[in-house]
């Protein structure tokens, strides 16, 4: 890799550290769904629901966030300059991936943690409409 793939890792490694604050937003928000469950023997079950459900989704946020955590830290031993062949063997090697396409780019290597990047996003968005959603029914 050159110089400027080594930059781009970088810059990959740092946009996925975001991921990190979708992961505590998300923490807070299953923190309140499940108070939110708590005291909702209350309140029509509409409002338990989408509290469970909320709260449930926190465990889908957990898996999300530790993989982008993960792709985030291979983009950044990408920039220190590991070898991208030398990473997939290692990742074959240990069960964490199929045998990949021989030369991927690092735009292709990049495109699917960024998708991952927007559901972690996405899973904490609908965590907090779900929490909305069940106060202004209570």
């Amino acid at each position: 890799m050159n110089e400027l793939q080594h930059t781009q890792a970088g810059i990959a490694a740092d946009l996925l550290a975001q991921g990190r604050l979708a992961a505590y937003s998300s923490l807070l928000a299953t923190a309140g769904a499940l108070f939110g469950l708590i005291i909702s023997h209350h309140t029509p079950g509409i409002v338990a629901i989408a509290m469970a459900v909320a709260a449930l989704l926190g465990l889908v946020q957990l898996y999300l966030a530790a993989r982008t955590d993960f792709d985030r830290a291979l983009f950044e031993r990408l920039a220190r300059g590991l070898h991208p062949e030398t990473m997939d063997s290692i990742l074959v090697d240990l069960r964490l991936a199929n045998r990949p396409a021989a030369n991927r780019s690092l735009v292709e290597r990049t495109r699917g943690s960024r998708r991952l990047l927007r559901l972690q996003c996405a899973v904490t968005l609908l965590q907090y409409l779900l929490i909305i959603g069940g106060v202004l029914l209570a």
